[in-house]
């Protein structure tokens, strides 16, 4: 409580200063991004990859340090923003805050991470945790297993690889004192750290405050990795799409760039087929089951003579 309460103090005499959009950080996570049309195209493992927090390096300008008798650093200021450096018990901590918002970073006796606290801070009365990150190590390792992230009414888990890549991510909703998951994320890798599955498994309630799953939706994505061109060019993956294991569309590239087919399957058997050469669309199949019912001519003479 001495450490909330001196860092509390501090936030407090620097009148609420305004936090930037760039330090937003603080309190965001990094996720994964979809592509236009909702696929995870992710090139490599690093891209779902958390990255560990680390100390912001100290600014080239001049700041207002403090130090203790042993002549170590105790406290930094620079314009809106504070360090402090404390030991609470065998624990190490560094309070980082700028503007209303201030995190609260403990370490081991071997320094490594082992929870961070983020802060919104109104004013002296008025403070809430936005939320808490818990880091979880096998033996001496330095990099966690397991990282777990605590929100009001939510919570999440990051399972990671000794080399400190996201194998799989579990969501949690939270009712009263229990947690109910709500979502397993699973990723898989080659030999060169490229992703070649995503699958998502999604448990449905009824609402909100539901505690009985009434069904799970599974969604998948797997890619293909395709050599480069003939003259060097990057030539993307295959991607096959499938929604509880049963297939809805997959994208092949050729050999030469921006020649590809995309492949889309409905419910009675209905699918349609679209080539494209040089990113222009050139002809497109509608099929029912295995039988062409109408073919759309665009541009036949760019059309490709096989699939």
């Amino acid at each position: 409580m001495k450490g909330i309460y001196l860092f509390l103090i501090l936030i407090f005499s620097l009148n609420c200063l305004s936090f930037s959009e760039e330090d937003e950080s603080l309190i965001e996570e990094k996720f994964i991004e979809e592509s236009p049309a909702g696929q995870l195209f992710p090139e490599t493992a690093e891209d779902v990859a958390e990255p560990l927090p680390l100390v912001q390096a100290a600014p080239e300008n001049p700041s207002i340090d403090f130090r203790n008798s042993s002549d170590l650093l105790s406290f930094s200021q620079f314009e809106d923003e504070v360090i402090e450096i404390a030991k609470d018990s065998d624990k190490r901590v560094i309070i980082y805050s700028i503007g209303n918002k201030t995190n609260r970073r403990f370490f081991d006796e071997d320094y490594r991470l082992k929870k961070s606290e983020f802060w919104e801070i109104a004013s002296y009365d008025n403070s809430k945790i936005i939320k808490s990150e818990f880091f979880y190590y096998k033996g001496d390792s330095k990099r966690p297993y397991l990282k777990t992230v605590d929100y009001e009414n939510k919570r999440e888990d990051f399972y990671y690889r000794d080399d400190g890549i996201v194998l799989k991510k579990e969501n949690y909703k939270k009712i009263g004192s229990k947690n109910y998951i709500t979502e397993i994320t699973r990723w898989s890798f080659d030999s060169q750290n490229r992703i070649t599955q995503v699958k998502t498994r999604t448990f449905l309630y009824n609402d909100e405050e539901d505690t009985k799953r009434r069904d799970v939706f599974v969604k998948t994505f797997s890619y293909k990795y395709n050599p480069p061109s003939e003259d060097g060019r990057e030539i993307p993956p295959d991607v096959k799409y499938y929604e509880n294991d049963v297939l809805k569309s997959h994208e092949r590239y050729s050999s030469k760039p921006g020649t590809y087919s995309q492949h889309f399957y409905f419910d009675g058997g209905i699918n349609i087929k679209t080539w494209y050469v040089d990113n222009q669309k050139v002809r497109e199949v509608i099929y029912k089951n295995n039988d062409v019912i109408r073919v759309n001519k665009i541009d036949e003479n760019k059309a490709p003579s096989k699939d």
